[in-house]
Formats: structure tokens, C-alpha cells, sequence
């Protein structure tokens, strides 16, 4: 039987997504928690040249397909109690730089450490 490389691409990019991770969040209908980039100031620009800053995170794709506006995110991180906490979810886009999903977020709460 021939390899399936769908499966054997998910799995390589899992491990290196795993290793390239800085915090884990817990996803809906998921009980294990699922490694993510966290960038908590991320800055964009609007259509009128004004920055902002705010918390998002990137993951795989196809862990993002549950994730929906208004949904509330608990994120932990390897490095960074205070920024532990409840977000929610502001916007999704599946398909960002790098072939990753971008997730803008809203803080609900912080950790203890703030």
C-alpha cells in the first residue's frame, strides 16, 4: 500500500508546529490543549494609517475550523503568566501569513501575575 503523504505532511508539520509553539490553547470540543503562536500586542494597521495593538495567535489551519467570533479562548503560556487568561475571539482569518490561521483576540481576564 503507498503512503498516504497527506497524512505524513500533517503529522511533520504538527511536530514542528509543537516545537515552534509558545503557548497552548484550549479549543471548542477539544480537551487537550492545542499548541499556538500567542503574540499578545500584535500590530496592524487600519485603512487610515492609525496602529493598534492587540493580542492574537496562529495555529494550523484545520484546528481552526471550530472557531467562530465570540467564542472565549483560554490561553496559557511557556513564558508568560500574566499574560494567562480568558480571550475572546475577535476575528479569524484562515489563511494568514506563513499558511497559518490568524485569530484576533480580546482580553476577558488576565492571570494572577498582573
Amino acid at each position: 500500500m503507498p503512503p498516504d503523504f497527506g497524512l505524513m505532511e500533517e503529522r511533520a508539520n504538527a511536530a514542528i508546529f509543537r516545537a515552534l509553539s509558545n503557548a497552548t490553547a484550549i479549543l471548542p470540543g477539544q480537551v487537550e490543549p492545542e499548541p499556538v503562536v500567542f503574540d499578545p500586542a500584535r500590530g496592524e494597521e487600519d485603512d487610515m494609517g492609525v496602529q493598534t495593538v492587540r493580542p492574537a495567535l496562529q495555529l494550523r489551519p484545520a484546528r481552526a475550523t471550530g472557531l467562530q467570533e465570540g467564542l472565549t479562548l483560554q490561553i496559557t503560556t511557556q513564558a508568560q503568566p500574566a499574560w494567562d487568561g480568558e480571550y475572546r475571539v475577535r476575528s479569524i482569518t484562515p489563511r494568514a501569513e506563513g499558511g497559518l490561521a490568524l485569530v484576533m483576540l480580546a482580553r476577558i481576564n488576565v492571570g494572577a501575575g498582573v
